[in-house]
């Protein structure tokens, strides 16, 4: 059969599915059951005018309304609430837990179903807002919103040679001259065939036209780094270097500003700005400050991650990843297949909070520890006592904490990490695709990195078996493995437009009955980067079994009541 053929045989069998509304094997499965509406399959093909966020947003909309026909169809009445939108200035882009803008202010929607829906509000020029608000049936809600304009400051860069390439790390505008920026720091990227490519630091305030030398044909300079405790993790302009005490002998330095990040577990990330000159060795000198922490019983190393707020999600436009995401996908719809909207589950950026510190564990758990809690055999010889836990149900997962919990009774109270949880510890303040920035390599994490679809990207090792925790460097907040080696369950439960309604302040989806799908994180050594990302998860059924899959938990300490 020639690939002509495959590629029309292809897409006529999807369209098929689709339309007809029947399941593929593994895939968007609908049911009778309104909880149990699936993400659809959107063919592009049948949509060309659609970018790929409107097709989202159209296959959310097509579960919607299966899910309102299946209420109508069982005999309920259907009542529905009002919400007006206004904002200072007007014409902004009101999105009403939906994946793009509804309208513009002023801005009402008649027919929205009772429940929390997350509104929010975007203008250019302007910093976008978010509010929850309880939608009641058959009244009226209203939000006004007044919007704080960006002070933006202008940067340009007098470049030596002048045929130099300059990108902005995880700005996907290009550089040019003068251009806007939001105050903070960026890391910027100068290149040459003749220098190779270099970094600086620039940091931006309110309304500041700054003008920067960015000069490669100067002499570069060194920096010299010692930590207390030593052996220390370093990075130098985003990326791994070595360890303390650190010399730069082998990286050349453009004279200028540098960002110096220093972390161990157990102990507080130190991060400053460093200016190097030329044919000069800088010496920095930095004290870690210890973090809280505890180890429990059975030796699960617990640390404490500070409250505070994060964009959860994708940094950058959901279309930009989109693009650099799916577009790798792209043999695909060479042979007619859909992009599954689930893909796109991950994409909305959205505000989240949580509002109290919690103590998570540095590692995946381990076998060593499993076996003292669990009190049965397991793989502990050749190495293996010191690798995750593998090939587990959720329902194992909360047996091993059932009898933690009643084993550290009145001390610690155990769980496993909300969605929210993990991706915020993942993070630990950075906003990249891993905590490592946009990229990350084998020698960092525990992943399949073979390349994907583009040959010779993300390039290195194919393990194919769980390696000891604490191998590769912690994140910033000390925690190992957050990207690969086993994949994490999560107290989630899964719903692929979530993310469009879920509150701001500490979220968790609960699960509408027992025996549906649950979420996991952090990708594992059996599948490739995109999979490992911060912002990216995946579900499995309640009760199956997951040859990859892992956990680590949360900890709260028990307060003991003072005796009168």
């Amino acid at each position: 059969m020639s690939l002509r053929s495959i590629r029309i045989l292809s897409a006529a069998l999807v369209a098929f599915f689709v339309l007809t509304g029947l399941a593929l094997p593994g895939w968007a499965a609908q049911s009778a059951d309104p909880q149990n509406v699936k993400p659809q399959f959107i063919l592009p093909q049948m949509f060309p005018d659609k970018t790929a966020l409107e097709l989202m947003q159209l296959g959310k909309e097509v579960v919607e309304r299966k899910k309102i026909e299946a209420r109508l169809k069982a005999g309920e009445k259907i009542e529905y609430g009002r919400l007006s939108v206004s904002s200072q200035p007007e014409g902004a882009g009101v999105l009403v837990s939906s994946y793009v803008p509804l309208g513009k202010t002023p801005y009402t929607n008649h027919k929205l179903l009772p429940g929390l829906q997350r509104v929010t509000v975007r203008k250019d020029g302007y910093y976008e807002q978010v509010r929850m608000v309880e939608i009641k049936a058959n009244q009226q809600s209203a939000l006004d919103f007044k919007l704080k304009p960006i002070p933006y400051a202008r940067l340009t860069l007098k470049l030596r040679p002048p045929t130099t390439k300059v990108k902005i790390v995880d700005v996907e505008e290009p550089y040019t001259p003068g251009m806007k920026l939001a105050p903070g720091r960026y890391l910027v990227s100068l290149s040459h065939p003749m220098y190779g490519e270099r970094r600086l630091c620039v940091v931006l305030k309110d309304n500041e036209k700054l003008t920067f030398d960015g000069d490669l044909a100067i002499r570069s300079g060194d920096i010299k780094i010692d930590s207390k405790p030593t052996d220390a993790t370093v990075y130098l302009d985003g990326r791994e270097v070595g360890r303390t005490p650190y010399f730069s002998d082998v990286i050349m330095l453009v004279p200028g500003p540098h960002l110096v990040q220093v972390l161990k577990s157990l102990f507080k990330p130190v991060s400053r700005v460093v200016q190097v000159r030329s044919r000069e060795t800088t010496v920095i000198k930095i004290d870690l400050p210890p973090a809280q922490h505890f180890t429990n019983s059975v030796g699960m190393e617990f640390v404490k991650i500070p409250a505070g707020k994060f964009m959860m999600g994708f940094h950058g436009s959901p279309e930009f990843v989109a693009e650099r995401i799916i577009g790798k996908q792209g043999f695909l719809m060479g042979l007619g297949l859909p992009i599954y909207s689930g893909y796109f589950q991950d994409f909305p950026e959205h505000l989240v909070e949580i509002t109290k510190p919690f103590y998570m564990q540095t590692t995946e758990a381990t076998w060593a520890q499993w076996v003292k809690v669990m009190g049965r055999d397991g793989p502990l010889k050749d190495g293996w006592a010191q690798r995750p836990v593998n090939d587990i149900t959720l329902i194992k997962a909360e047996e091993f904490v059932a009898k933690l919990n009643k084993r550290d009774k009145g001390r610690y109270h155990y769980r496993l990490p909300t969605e929210a949880e993990w991706e915020y510890a993942a993070r630990s303040g950075t906003t990249g695709f891993f905590y490592t920035g946009n990229s990350i390599t084998t020698e960092q994490a525990n992943f399949d990195g073979e390349p994907l679809i583009t040959p010779g990207w993300l390039l290195g090792d194919k393990r194919q078996h769980p390696i000891a925790v604490k191998s590769f460097s912690p994140n910033p907040w000390g925690l190992y493995d957050m990207h690969g080696n086993v994949r994490e369950l999560c107290a989630d439960w899964f719903d692929g437009f979530y993310y469009t309604y879920s509150p701001i302040k500490n979220p968790k989806k609960a699960a509408q009955k027992k025996g549906g799908y649950y979420v996991f994180r952090g990708g594992s050594y059996f599948v490739r980067w995109l999979d490992c990302m911060s912002g990216a998860h995946d579900n499995l059924l309640y009760s199956e079994p997951c040859f990859d899959c892992g956990f680590r938990l949360v900890a709260e300490k028990v307060k003991v009541r003072q005796k009168d």
